[in-house]
Order: C-alpha cells, then structure tokens, then sequence
C-alpha cells in the first residue's frame, strides 16, 4: 500500500502524542528521536515520489498560514541550512538541457 501525506501526517501526530505521553523521557527519547529520522525519510521519499504532491501540500500550509509558526532552534537551523546547501549542490549538477523542464522550475 503506498504511503501517503495523510498517513505520514497522522503517523507524525502519533508521534508527537508519544512524546508527550513519555514527558520526554531520557530513556525515551533515543528510540522516540529515531523514529522521527525514520519519519524524516519517509516524508522525504514521499516528497521524491511525488513532487506535485510536495509541492500542493506546502502551498496549502502557506495558504492556511501555518508556515513560520513554530520557533526553530539553533539544532534545527544548522540543518536547515546544510539542507539547503545540499539542494543547491544538486541543482547545480543537473544538465543544462534539463534546467528548463517543469520538474526542475519547481525544484528550482
């Protein structure tokens, strides 16, 4: 059955609860912190899958104003920010021939 953005939402809304019901607990907190890698990849995976998709769902967090509510922290920005350079990295490297197709504007 094929993951979808409903099931990767809810399954990070589980997650969440899980926290809470640990009261982020030490001996938790490893198990809970590689689920949300585990989560991460997956929603990362989806995204690859289904870029339209990707796309359609941050547009429609940015409509319902719900983009820059939370507050980062320092951790959350350096990753950020190495993201970042490693989406710029691979833009870069894609042919010349291919920067103009729909696909890579949306990357882009």
């Amino acid at each position: 059955m094929p993951v979808t953005k409903e099931t990767i939402l809810e399954m990070r809304r589980t997650l969440e609860s899980d926290r809470e019901l640990c009261g982020n607990d030490e001996a938790a907190k490893p198990f809970l912190d590689f689920q949300e890698r585990n989560l991460q990849d997956l929603e990362n995976s989806w995204a690859k899958r289904n870029p339209i998709a990707a796309l359609d769902h941050v547009l429609s967090e940015i409509e319902a104003d719900e983009i820059g509510r939370d507050s980062a922290t320092g951790e959350e920005i350096t990753e950020l920010a190495a993201d970042i350079r490693d989406n710029e990295r691979t833009l870069e490297a894609v042919p010349a021939e291919n920067r103009n197709t729909p696909l890579f504007k949306i990357a882009e």
